[in-house]
């Protein structure tokens, strides 16, 4: 069982016979971005590893829900690519 508690939130109760680990989710590893960009959206170890430093850069790899809001607006094509109105002129550059 997997029980996640929010920022500030209160820990569930104890069950009897259950083992209690808590993981340190304060911040990513580079490796575990990277492994994660190329099994979800199948960038390459290159491509993975260009976004990966950009997020170093950014500092976002201390932060995860900034590296999950990064990762939606430049790696997940369906999250921006519904983001074009749908009228835009046919010589326009998207």
């Amino acid at each position: 069982m997997c029980v996640a508690v929010c920022t500030g939130g209160q820990d569930p109760a104890p069950i009897d016979g259950v083992n209690v680990y808590r993981v340190d989710l304060s911040s990513l590893s580079a490796d575990d971005v990277g492994d994660y960009l190329k099994s979800r959206y199948g960038f390459d170890e290159g491509a993975s590893s260009d976004l990966v430093t950009n997020m170093l850069h950014l500092g976002l790899l201390s932060t995860p829900g900034r590296v999950y809001t990064y990762v939606e607006d430049h790696c997940d094509r369906r999250s921006w690519q519904n983001r074009v109105p749908e009228s835009t002129p046919a010589d326009a550059v998207v």
